[in-house]
């Protein structure tokens, strides 16, 4: 987490600050993401490729960064994108890398993006408590190894970890086993 210039064509160079404007020098990985520390952040977006990580949030669930031309803003923001995308996207993680839902129906099935939607409506009864609609066991398809989504999890379920920006007062601070992220 140091001053850094990133390359940014056909923009000019990018160099993004943390939100408290200080540089916190060397920090692992686990640090960097429990306090969401913007250099870090874009300096993974850099080394990973724009491209491969829109390609990745697709699959992931997000359907809402679809412009032509991203640039490394879009970690810290530079891309819009739904509640509904990102709250699937990070069912991901929770789901030990599988997503779960019904099938993207054909007409709106995109190649690259996600196969499955999220199932909003579980189950419909009239006023005799009748169920006319019951959903059905969802689909499951495996888009992270469930190693990486286990750790990224515990990584962001590390109250410890976010202590550099939150205090352990913040309202973030949910206790053990809660994953979070700000951002």
């Amino acid at each position: 987490d140091v001053r850094t210039s990133f390359p940014d064509d056909p923009n000019p160079p990018y160099v993004p600050e943390n939100s408290d404007r200080k540089f916190h020098g060397p920090v692992s990985l686990r640090t960097a993401l429990g306090n969401s520390l913007n250099v870090p952040a874009v300096a993974m977006l850099y080394q990973a490729g724009i491209k491969n990580v829109l390609e990745m949030a697709h699959r992931m669930g997000i359907n809402t960064l679809n412009r032509e031309f991203y640039g490394l803003s879009l970690t810290l923001g530079g891309g819009e994108v739904t509640l509904l995308d990102m709250t699937y996207a990070y069912s991901v993680f929770a789901n030990q890398g599988q997503m779960v839902g019904e099938p993207v129906a054909a007409n709106r099935l995109k190649p690259g993006f996600r196969i499955l939607d999220p199932v909003s409506i579980l189950r419909i009864e009239d006023s005799q408590g009748q169920v006319v609609y019951e959903h059905e066991e969802p689909l499951r398809t495996e888009v992270l190894r469930p190693q990486l989504a286990y750790l990224v999890t515990e990584v962001l379920s590390d109250s410890r970890a976010r202590t550099l920006t939150f205090s352990p007062e913040s309202p973030i601070q949910m206790g053990p086993n809660v994953a979070v992220k700000t951002g």
